[in-house]
């Protein structure tokens, strides 16, 4: 962020402690290779790697639970073991983020495969709705990112 790089322009960053992969805009692509020499106090090197080469696949755990509706503010309570007013008010700030794009409202239906990002809590992917309880909820199944 010291670069002055924008947050829309930076995607993933996947790492194994060793080495590290950030998901760039091709612009942004030169401008980190030629700009970012040291993160800290650590001296690092970049180069640009085709995004086939990146031999680091990002690491999940699956959650298996019931709500109430596949609302957005109900998931995410769900996932980040919240109530719904916080996971509102997580949506009002513009902290949410659905396939890439700010959520604008807690009502919002999430779709199979939708990937949702939460500032300061993380990112997952919504697999949709495996079954329903006799009472009617939805049994549902995320990836959480580790």
């Amino acid at each position: 962020m010291n670069l002055q790089i924008e947050r829309d322009r930076i995607g993933d960053i996947r790492t194994d402690h060793t080495k590290a992969y950030v998901m760039v805009t091709a612009d942004v692509a030169e401008l980190l290779c030629s700009e970012l020499v040291r993160i800290k106090h650590t001296t690092v090197r970049c180069s640009q790697v085709p995004v086939a080469e990146c031999d680091i696949q990002p690491e999940f755990k699956e959650i298996n639970g019931t709500v109430a509706s596949e609302r957005l503010d109900a998931i995410l309570s769900f996932v980040y073991k919240l109530s719904r007013n916080e996971s509102s008010r997580l949506v009002e700030e513009g902290a949410v983020a659905v396939d890439g794009h700010i959520a604008i409202s807690g009502g919002y239906d999430l779709k199979v495969g939708a990937r949702v990002s939460v500032r300061g809590y993380g990112k997952f992917i919504y697999d949709g709705i495996k079954n329903t309880t006799k009472k009617g909820r939805s049994l549902i199944a995320v990836r959480v990112y580790v």
